[in-house]
């Protein structure tokens, strides 16, 4: 069986699976789990583990940002919101993976109340690590990764060269690069070491951490593609029982080759004798510097029962410069007091909650000037028995300039039932039956009353929004408990919907996202074995309900050859292109129009956008005495990709020997001209189907006994994405979504191969 034929066995059966299980989920938040891949970012750990959010890499290059989504593909591409430790802060690339505690992930409905119009496309809240017990505890663990690029494409010989494009026939003119292709690229190794290191008393707890990461990246000579240094400080003091101070600080700094296309790299395209061949080290001009700094101040006080009130200060500032080049700075100021009462009437209890926040950002391209603005929310909320819950709030942004005065608005409502509580439910349901949950929220912004391009440039970016939006989530969470073990079911529902006016333009531009999330877990220890597997499945649904009259759009900056648009009707993204029909006699291309050409009129939509129609995780972890084995694997399935055809791309040789020749009158493309051909690029030859089946980590570990003192060593060994199962002829179609272009394959840093292994020390 092949890998296509495996890939659909394994698509289908657990398709079957889900239906027959139905199995579904519906968590907002993320717990890292101690087994997981050995990832180089923090938004990495919730690839494929999380129902609702795509995360991916920029290019796949180590050290590049990836890119997150949460409830689908936003045509306004911004990214959420991204807070650690009660901050705001501009990216998460700075943080260490292993200095966090937990990712919260919020979708629009509950970021907006919280974080205002620019969390309509959710939001991350990081907790980085505190001190979970008493004493002193410290442990060091390090991680090293030997890798390799996960593919490698068949390099194309001179006369190959020579058949498909005239000029390199003559061979005193060109010549293949003397840097071959097995001297560019080989094995090379990561490495990470980390110390945790806490303090825990009655009144004071205190954590730090350090972390030191070096990757090489899978070029000979390209040393040091990604390394970074980062920590994690956080002290927490209660002197009295009605105070509570704490402080928390992260600081990074990073220095990653932003040199990550492979174009010129994997193919060796001949050269002329007089050309200089390309260099495969890294000049100073392709380096990037990052640093970044957060830290918070809170004092808490707690003068009546059940009344507190906080005060908090938070300052982010952060850098990314180009080595002799530009650079730009990011600085971000917030203050805050917010107030919380709760009182209880027997069975009934409410809630009431006041936030008054401040907040000055500082842009690059505002020369250093500070913009300050201020927003807050109210909420309230009631509880019967811990049965029923119901909950509002209304949160206000306020900002002014010498010409416009900005405000926005979000309504916020909330309604949770516990079906498995209610007295005469629970007498009725078996007693491994344990909860029955519903949660449903809402919320809608009001539209701001001038298009985008209107807005005042010193509108800082925090607080760009759309036009009008909604958002309505909706789930539900049972627990079934038997004897030694637990299986919890979750199913949610969402619906997005944005509409921004135009400038000179009466009608909006409508979209719309929905999607199903559905998650299940079973868990428990018969003996001395232990065992976790769990499965999440997310099926999405994204429509362009509108657009203004005689206006398309590309999503982000899809412009490559006019591949992608915006279209009423369709999936955001989906491929503008002519109807491909295969190769004349004379090895030219055929379309399925009238003449048989390709004409303006004749592009039309195709494919299914560039968002996966759905998306998979499975994740499964044993443990027998002091071993352990894990296993996560993950997969995106429905969307198109649009791989493009150029002369210096990575993929050309997929085009090439699939070409027509006069002996290969058969060939699935038409006869290569030796340049760039726009109208078949344009055609729906060059899109494909990005559907991919990933196993991402099968982990064996042991834990050694240490008799003298009171610690632990862990060892471990594992394989990551070894395994790859799909029929996309390109280097990794999981690198096609981008912010930046993306649905395009023009040319993907490939995935990286690993063998991995480590070990923790501690105390």
């Amino acid at each position: 069986m092949n890998n296509r034929g495996i890939f659909r066995f394994v698509f289908l059966s657990l398709t079957v699976w889900f239906t027959m299980t139905c199995v579904p989920a519906f968590g907002q938040v993320d717990t890292l789990k101690k087994q997981s891949p050995y990832k180089t970012d923090v938004r990495e750990w919730l690839v494929g583990q999380t129902p609702g959010v795509v995360v991916t890499s920029s290019v796949g290059a180590p050290g590049m940002t990836p890119s997150v989504f949460i409830h689908g593909l936003q045509y306004d591409g911004q990214v959420p919101v991204y807070v650690v430790d009660g901050v705001r802060v501009q990216d998460l690339g700075a943080l260490a993976p292993e200095s966090i505690e937990a990712i919260q992930v919020l979708s629009g409905a509950e970021a907006m109340i919280l974080y205002g119009p620019s969390a309509a496309n959710g939001a991350l809240v990081v907790t980085t690590r505190r001190a979970s017990r008493d004493g002193f505890h410290a442990s060091y663990s390090f991680t090293g990764a030997v890798q390799q690029l996960a593919w490698e494409p068949a390099q194309i010989s001179f006369r190959e060269w020579a058949n498909y494009d005239t000029r390199y026939t003559d061979p005193t003119r060109y010549q293949q690069s003397p840097y071959k292709f097995q001297s560019r690229i080989g094995s090379s190794f990561s490495q990470t070491h980390h110390l945790d290191l806490q303090y825990g008393a009655e009144r004071f707890r205190a954590a730090a951490t350090a972390d030191f990461l070096d990757n090489d990246g899978p070029f000979a000579g390209r040393v040091d593609t990604h390394r970074r240094f980062s920590g994690t400080l956080n002290l927490d003091y209660r002197p009295l029982d009605w105070l509570h101070a704490a402080l928390s600080f992260s600081a990074g700094k990073s220095n990653v080759s932003t040199f990550p296309d492979m174009a010129g790299i994997l193919v060796n395209v001949p050269v002329e004798i007089t050309a200089s061949p390309y260099d495969p080290l890294v000049s100073a001009v392709e380096r990037s510097e990052r640093s970044a700094l957060t830290g918070r101040a809170m004092l808490e006080f707690f003068p009546l029962p059940g009344l507190s009130v906080r005060a908090d200060l938070g300052y982010h500032t952060s850098r990314n410069s180009v080595v002799n080049g530009n650079s730009s700075d990011w600085k971000f100021l917030q203050y805050s007091l917010e107030s919380s009462y709760r009182k209880s009437f027997g069975a009934h209890s409410i809630q009431l909650g006041l936030l008054l926040r401040g907040q000055s950002e500082s842009l690059p391209v505002l020369n250093g000037k500070a913009v300050r603005w201020g927003d807050g929310n109210v909420r309230a909320a009631y509880d019967w028995n811990h049965v029923l819950s119901l909950g509002g709030g209304f949160y206000l942004l306020k900002y002014r300039t010498e010409s416009v005065a900005y405000s926005y608005t979000v309504p916020y409502v909330h309604l949770g039932l516990s079906l498995a509580d209610l007295p005469f439910l629970r007498r009725a349901l078996p007693e491994w039956w344990k909860t029955w949950d519903w949660k449903a929220s809402w919320s809608k912004t009001n539209p701001y009353e001038m298009g985008y391009p209107a807005m005042p440039y010193e509108i800082p970016r925090l607080l760009i929004a759309r036009g009008e939006s909604s958002r309505f989530d909706i789930g539900t969470n049972l627990v079934f408990t038997f004897e030694g073990s637990q299986w919890t079911l979750s199913a949610g529902w969402f619906s997005d919907q944005d509409a921004n006016t135009q400038v000179n333009s009466t009608s909006p531009l409508r979209v719309r996202n929905r999607g199903w999330l559905f998650d299940t877990e079973w868990s428990g220890q018969a003996g001395d074995f232990r065992y976790a597997a769990g499965a999440s499945l997310t099926l999405y649904r994204n429509r362009c309900l509108e657009l203004p009259d005689g206006f398309y759009a590309y999503p982000y900056n899809i412009m490559y050859g006019n591949a992608a648009y915006i279209l009423a009707g369709q999936p955001l993204g989906v491929a503008w292109a002519y109807p491909y029909a295969g190769v004349n006699e004379y090895g030219l291309a055929r379309y399925d129009t009238p003449s048989g050409y390709a004409e303006d009129n004749s592009r039309t939509a195709f494919g299914n956008g560039v968002f996966p129609t759905a998306t998979l995780g499975l994740r499964l972890d044993l443990g027998w005495r002091r071993w352990s084995l894990s296993a996560t694997a993950h997969g995106n399935f429905g969307q198109s990709v649009y791989l493009a055809d150029t002369m210096t791309g990575t993929l050309i040789r997929h085009y090439l020997v699939n070409s027509w020749l006069p002996e290969a009158p058969s060939a699935m493309y038409p006869q290569f001209a030796g340049g760039q051909d726009y109208s078949f690029m344009r055609s729906t030859a060059a899109l494909q189907d990005g559907s991919f089946f990933r196993i991402d980590m099968v982990r064996l570990g042991y834990s050694l006994p240490v008799r003298r003192i009171r610690g632990s060593v862990d060892v471990f060994a594992s394989l990551e994405n070894f395994f790859l199962f799909t029929s996309y002829p390109g280097s990794d179609p999981e690198y096609t979504l981008t912010r930046g272009d993306a649905g395009m394959d023009l040319g993907a840093y490939p995935s990286t191969r690993r063998i991995v292994f480590g070990l923790k020390f501690s105390l």
